[in-house]
């Protein structure tokens, strides 16, 4: 069964993540599928695949075209498509490989401890165990252990993901891995 409206009311049929808009012309559904987006519209369903939602999104009611972009902002649907700010994960520098030839498995556990020191050392109760594991953290002699020191309820987890992409990209010898600014007026 696919999204559709009856009634005013949005059914949800197998779908991963739905919203259900009500505007001034109605309702309208926005749902997350593999590997893109159903919307349905005035009545019409349709599928469009996540590397062409940008351009099917235009002349669509504000309303749909937020609730579309927030839907794949907060996925992790492998098929989205990198619409996010050009520097961030979401947008042109998470769209860069992981060099098959540079990063290994054990690399990429260690940028995940060393992205979760990162994130959660500040809140440590003692100071010297605060300068001991940044320390730890400049020279590469972290131990996994260190991180049972951690209070992981006070961590941001959205640092966490930043932080190992940061990580990730340093071992790759990529970072900073920052797109060339584009200015616009007085802005960048």
């Amino acid at each position: 069964m696919k999204l559709k409206i009856e009634n005013n009311e949005l059914i949800l049929g197998d779908v991963f993540n739905a919203i259900g808009i009500e505007t001034d012309q109605g309702t309208f559904g926005v749902a997350q599928r593999d590997g893109g987006i159903e919307i349905v519209l005035n009545g019409e369903t349709v599928f469009v695949s996540s590397d062409n939602v940008k351009d099917t999104l235009i002349g669509m009611p504000q309303e749909i075209v937020d609730a579309v972009e927030g839907i794949f902002d907060n996925s992790i649907d492998p098929c989205r498509p990198f619409t996010g700010q050009p520097q961030t994960m979401l947008g042109e520098r998470g769209s860069t490989f992981i060099k098959p030839d540079s990063v290994r498995i054990r690399d990429l556990a260690d940028c995940i401890v060393k992205a979760f020191i990162r994130a959660a050392v500040e809140d440590l109760p003692s100071k010297l165990e605060i300068e001991r594991l940044r320390k730890a953290l400049d020279a590469n002699t972290l131990n996994y252990n260190d991180l049972y020191l951690l209070d992981l309820s006070k961590m941001d987890p959205i640092a966490l993901i930043q932080n190992t992409c940061v990580e990730i990209e340093k071992v790759m010898g990529t970072y900073p891995n920052i797109p060339e600014a584009k200015v616009i007026g007085d802005s960048v």
